[in-house]
């Protein structure tokens, strides 16, 4: 590819940093529906990307059974429902990964660092703007994603930046993608300490916003990257160690979450994830309930899922609380083994290249962290795409790593 001149590159920055708001910031989300962000997405793709890196959109090919299995058992012959919605959806999910492919291309170093810039000053700010809310309410987070709220209060909250499910997630992410940073890769100091400010806030709202399967994978995560990347035995004994005695003082550390967390839902979480594994009581959660049904679900049907359009098929997909439980009710077999399997192409579309003992030690945590949330919770938000399918593999092919 031709290299950028001074004002291509300001072009294209400020037309990605408009995108990057669209997928981020509450404010934009609440006008910008999925419709809307797709033609916005599809237009620059048309305009710049297709004449030259038409070979990413192949990715979106292992869609197909999925967006299908929609159409043809999950909304019988609906087009709008059924074809149009899952692929834009999938489109919308699966851009970031093409736009990073065409980036990478373009090896603009200083254009690659404003689009992450940019979108650390966005996450910040979204951020600043929650954390601003907690202490009125600690719990706006999950109510803010919670379908019980008040919808006029929740407009209220988006359209002062304040975020949800999504940016708490996000957190997640980008506490590892700190993490992976100081560890693996030369940055300069301004660039620590832009990373030291993002690791606080990721942290704060990764363990602040009551999500307790975020504080679980969050946890899980970091201790899995710190073992992969122990390069003696002696270390990796050492996380096995810490592992296992987090294991034998679990009982106590549920009892101590839960009181520190008193009179709230993620207290309640803790306090039944103590009794649940200890006995202490045999009844079921909702969201127990809910995977229990959605197992059933899928055993009556499972290559291609039940019709959801209507009844308590479309019940249970609402409220699975897991986009890998909803696909499968929706499309079965078919439908979500295409719907992981173009996400995992789409993520490997700009890593082809990375050695072996790399990829482990800085992008499998990442897969992880998005396979476990997928499984536990939806993960087909905007700001958690954006993050893991371009963010991720920009920065880390954009800093050297060290020797």
């Amino acid at each position: 590819m031709k290299e950028l001149s001074q004002s291509q590159r300001v072009l294209h920055w400020v037309i990605i940093s408009l995108i990057a708001a669209c997928y981020m910031l509450p404010q934009l989300q609440y006008f910008i529906r999925i419709q809307q962000l797709a033609v916005i997405t599809f237009v620059y793709a048309i305009i710049f990307i297709v004449r030259e890196d038409i070979k990413s959109f192949i990715v979106l090919k292992y869609s197909i059974p999925y967006i299908l299995t929609m159409f043809l058992v999950g909304y019988s012959l609906d087009f709008k429902y059924g074809l149009f919605h899952p692929f834009l959806l999938m489109w919308n999910i699966i851009f970031p990964a093409i736009l990073c492919s065409f980036v990478i291309r373009k090896d603009d170093a200083i254009l690659n660092k404003l689009i992450i810039l940019t979108t650390i000053i966005l996450f910040l700010f979204v951020g600043y703007q929650t954390i601003g809310q907690f202490a009125d309410n600690n719990m706006i987070a999950r109510m803010m994603t919670s379908g019980d709220t008040d919808e006029d209060w929740k407009a209220e909250m988006m359209l002062l930046g304040v975020g949800g499910f999504g940016l708490s997630y996000c957190a997640g992410i980008y506490l590892l993608i700190s993490l992976i940073l100081f560890k693996k890769f030369r940055i300069t100091k301004i660039e620590a300490a832009i990373t030291v400010l993002l690791l606080v806030v990721s942290i704060y709202l990764a363990y602040n916003s009551m999500f307790t399967t975020l504080i679980i994978i969050t946890t899980f995560t970091i201790l899995f990257f710190f073992y992969i990347n122990s390069n003696t035995a002696s270390k990796k004994k050492l996380m096995i160690f810490l592992f296992l005695g987090l294991v034998f003082l679990l009982p106590m550390l549920l009892n101590l979450l839960s009181d520190l967390t008193a009179d709230t839902p993620v207290g309640d979480h803790f306090k039944e994830l103590h009794n649940k594994f200890y006995g202490a009581n045999n009844i079921a959660s909702e969201r127990d309930q809910y995977s229990v049904q959605s197992i059933s679900a899928f055993i009556e049907s499972p290559i291609w899922g039940h019709n959801v359009s209507s009844g308590y098929y479309r019940y249970l997909s609402n409220n699975s609380h897991s986009t890998f439980w909803s696909t499968i009710i929706q499309t079965g077999l078919i439908g979500v083994i295409s719907y992981f399997l173009c996400c995992l192409k789409a993520f490997k579309l700009n890593i082809a290249d990375v050695d072996k003992d790399l990829y482990k030690q800085i992008y499998l945590p990442i897969i992880l962290y998005y396979a476990l949330l997928s499984f536990f919770n939806p993960s087909d938000f905007y700001e958690i795409s954006w993050a893991v399918f371009l963010i991720t593999p920009l920065l880390f092919s954009t800093y050297p790593v060290k020797k």
